[in-house]
């Protein structure tokens, strides 16, 4: 994708596209029926072709992984004003320097836990907030969940969705 684009949708692609390579088929937005989406495995997004051009078709090898994630349900189907998730995210400190990331304790790696179709599961991945590095640079906010009901989201997930709130101009998300 073009990082230059002035189109939203195009940008709300490019923040989810992966950075790493080891999974190639993520590091580009893809069409899959009439919609495209994007996924860094951490987070996915999905919306009609209509906003976008260009963007080739899933590679069917991918077909069966990417549709378990689009038809989950989402955590709390309730509306949040992004107001009050700036707000919430204006009080997490940003680091001065570079540190090695709480969140992984600088292996790079975190350990997911998560239940899918009643069933639950565990994975070794990246971690998502040094993206692998075992460290976080100055200005990168420290790792910190921010609780909203009963679902707890980490920060630069919440960076995302108030960007997105932003370029699509909405005042309310719904989770």
């Amino acid at each position: 994708m073009n990082k230059t684009t002035t189109n939203p949708y195009e940008q709300i692609l490019d923040l989810f596209v992966s950075k790493n390579e080891t999974r190639p088929w993520m590091c580009k937005p893809f069409k899959l029926m009439t919609e495209v989406s994007a996924t860094d495995s951490y987070g996915m997004v999905t919306f009609s072709e209509e906003h976008v051009t260009d963007i080739e078709p899933l590679n069917v090898d991918k077909l069966e992984l990417v549709l378990q994630f689009r038809n989950m349900r989402p955590n709390l189907s309730r509306e949040i004003p992004v107001a009050r998730l700036k707000k919430a995210i204006s009080k997490v400190p940003p680091v001065a320097e570079e540190l090695e990331c709480t969140a992984c304790d600088g292996a790079g790696k975190v350990n997911w836990n998560y239940e899918h179709n009643g069933e639950k599961h565990s994975m070794r991945a990246w971690c998502p907030e040094c993206e692998g590095s075992g460290t976080v640079a100055n200005g990168v906010l420290v790792f910190k969940s921010i609780k909203i009901r009963n679902c707890a989201l980490a920060s630069r997930s919440i960076e995302k969705l108030i960007l997105i709130a932003d370029l699509l101009k909405c005042n309310v998300i719904t989770l």
